[in-house]
């Protein structure tokens, strides 16, 4: 393989990556994606919208299953942040939960307000909910 080929192979992996968070934006964090033909399905429901997911499905093979892999992966992290945002409201009364982002396998960033300042703090759900909890003890 030479490096040219290696260069493209990188830029059509990332290409896939980024397809996979731009349909992050239309998940609703219900979505299963157990086959290809699921993935296509959901590809078609907005290819009415964007033209270019259309070209999408005319992927070859290996290119669609590596945006299956990170789609699931997009899908469970959805649900992961909102399992977390719930807990840490429960937790803490005081403090009002902005948005939580997963940025690496179990590894999140939490935005959130408390007594009028915005802050953010990151790592672990124990790690982070260790943190608020020095937060409000300060």
């Amino acid at each position: 393989m030479t490096v040219n080929s290696r260069s493209i192979l990188k830029d059509e992996r990332e290409r896939v990556i980024n397809i996979a968070f731009f349909l992050k934006k239309f998940m609703t964090g219900k979505e299963k994606f157990s086959s290809l033909d699921d993935l296509v399905k959901f590809i078609d429901s907005l290819a009415k919208k964007f033209e270019f997911l259309s070209t999408v499905k005319n992927w070859e093979k290996w290119k669609l299953e590596l945006l299956l892999k990170k789609v699931n992966f997009v899908a469970r992290s959805i649900r992961k942040e909102k399992k977390l945002k719930v807990s840490l409201e429960r937790k803490f009364k005081g403090i009002k939960i902005q948005k939580v982002e997963e940025y690496d396998a179990d590894k999140f960033t939490v935005f959130y307000v408390y007594e009028g300042k915005s802050k953010a703090v990151s790592g672990s759900a124990r790690e982070i909910k260790q943190k608020l909890l020095k937060e409000i003890k300060k």
